[in-house]
């Protein structure tokens, strides 16, 4: 299964400007992308623009499955390896937003 990478953003504005922009199929997001904001922001005023599947990367899920905000649709827990990222890709493009799965580190 391939994939294009349409960019990669370090602040919350080039994420929110690029998705705009390019309209993507799905988003992957760090919980701490650095300066600003933190993902789940940038990834909670992507969806009240859009519609796509979220995977999340995280080393700690808890905040993420709270019910407050948007909640992902997938999970990749740190430390992982590049199969479970693939994995958890493969199965947001293939399901969408109807399921939400976690892929936990080993």
């Amino acid at each position: 299964m391939w994939h294009q990478v349409i960019g990669i953003a370090a602040t919350q504005a080039e994420a929110v400007a690029m998705a705009h922009h390019r309209r993507p199929d799905l988003v992957v997001s760090g919980c701490n992308p650095g300066r600003g904001p933190d993902g789940f922001a940038a990834v909670g005023r992507l969806l009240n623009s859009m519609t796509a599947p979220v995977v999340f990367v995280t080393d700690d899920p808890e905040p993420l499955l709270t019910g407050d905000r948007h909640e992902p649709s997938f999970i990749v827990t740190q430390p992982f390896n590049d199969m479970r990222l693939m994995t958890a890709v493969a199965l947001a493009v293939l399901c969408g937003r109807r399921t939400r799965v976690a892929v936990a580190a080993e």
